[in-house]
């Protein structure tokens, strides 16, 4: 894992053709199709969320998982956070460097990542390269959204919500 900053972020997302960002510079959600639903509110069913949803990605090399927004932030979940980051030599605090870019080996720790994310109610933005249209975030808003560009690829997505009985706020099959 490799922390990044948010214009080696951004300068990640053009090297891999990935047009994800707002005028801003902010991540943003990309896909002509989704799914936004529910985030679990169980610490189990938010594991197993998060490794469904990463080997739906499929295989990648990298992915970035950019940490947009932490604004139910508590003590002990940065405690948490810091020391996973020195285990990875990152000093910066997060504002400085909220990009995480996990090779493909490293997939377990994304799942964690995705975990924490989705258990500390976190904004997080989740893209893999090479990038085949296919992306995911998570809300503070307790929901997850997952985008692609392939209606085909989405529909498998599209059963796990139904699997984990978690409500469906919006599916789109379509351009949005």
């Amino acid at each position: 894992m490799r922390c990044l900053s948010d214009v080696e972020c951004l300068d990640w997302l053009e090297v891999n053709n990935i047009d994800a960002a707002d005028e801003r510079g902010l991540p943003e959600a990309v896909g002509d199709c989704e799914i936004l639903f529910a985030a679990p509110t169980v610490g189990r069913t938010q594991q197993r969320v998060a490794r469904e949803l990463v080997e739906w990605l499929g295989n990648f090399e990298n992915a970035l998982l950019w940490i947009a927004d932490w604004p139910l932030y508590q003590p002990e979940e940065m405690a948490i956070v810091l020391t996973m980051r020195r285990g990875y030599a990152e000093h910066r605090a997060l504002l400085a460097a909220p990009g995480l870019l996990f090779a493909w080996e490293e997939r377990e720790l994304l799942i964690a990542w995705l975990f924490f994310l989705t258990t500390f109610g976190w904004d997080g933005y989740l893209f893999p390269s090479p990038f085949a249209g296919s992306m995911l975030q998570t809300s503070h808003d307790d929901f997850l959204r997952i985008t692609s560009s392939n209606a085909e690829h989405l529909a498998l997505a599209a059963s796990l919500p139904r699997k984990y009985d978690l409500a469906i706020y919006r599916e789109t099959l379509g351009n949005r």
